[in-house]
Formats: structure tokens, sequence, C-alpha cells
């Protein structure tokens, strides 16, 4: 029902929260299996409480997607899920694989 909720039922698992301000981008960033990816809106990003609540906490991770121009925003969310679900599930894939060779 809110984010507490949330946060309540997966304890163990670290928030990847992918937004402007994140120096990282995913394809630099060494995804978990159970990492949880949040998105904000389009129009407002993720709400600062949210952000200030998991950079104290230390569970949450700040990734960006990389832009030309930092200064636009010019990718819809669809866009941005799909960019970095696939950087995750290919992270995950390549530690495995390092892992189990």
């Amino acid at each position: 029902p809110d984010w507490d909720s949330f946060l309540a039922l997966r304890p163990e698992c670290r928030i990847v929260l992918v937004e402007t301000g994140g120096q990282k981008s995913p394809s630099e960033f060494s995804f978990q299996p159970g990492d949880l990816l949040v998105f904000g809106a389009e129009t407002f990003g993720i709400p600062q409480n949210i952000l200030d609540q998991c950079s104290e906490s230390q569970r949450g991770q700040l990734i960006t997607i990389p832009m030309f121009d930092r200064g636009v925003r010019s990718l819809n969310l669809a866009n941005s899920v799909s960019i970095v679900a696939h950087c995750a599930l290919a992270s995950i894939h390549s530690q495995s694989s390092t892992a189990t060779s």
C-alpha cells in the first residue's frame, strides 16, 4: 500500500534508483540478483523523500543513464526501463558465467 510496506517485504534487497543525479551508468554498475529497480515519473523523477531514505539506510544505489546533454530528459520511462533491465540482466549473466567457468 505504500513505500515503507514495500521495503519491509524485501529487507534483504538492494534498491537501485535510476535518476539523473547518479554518477555510474547502468553498464558500469554491478547488478545483483534480487536488486529492486526503481524509476521515477517522467516529469519529476523519484520523490526526494525516497532518495533521502534510501541514501540514509545505505540500501540505495544511485545510477543514471548517460545523456549527451544532462540538462535534457529525452528518454521516456519505457525506454529507460528497457536500457537498465538489459544492463542488469547482462551484468548478472556475466557474473554467473564467470563464476561457473
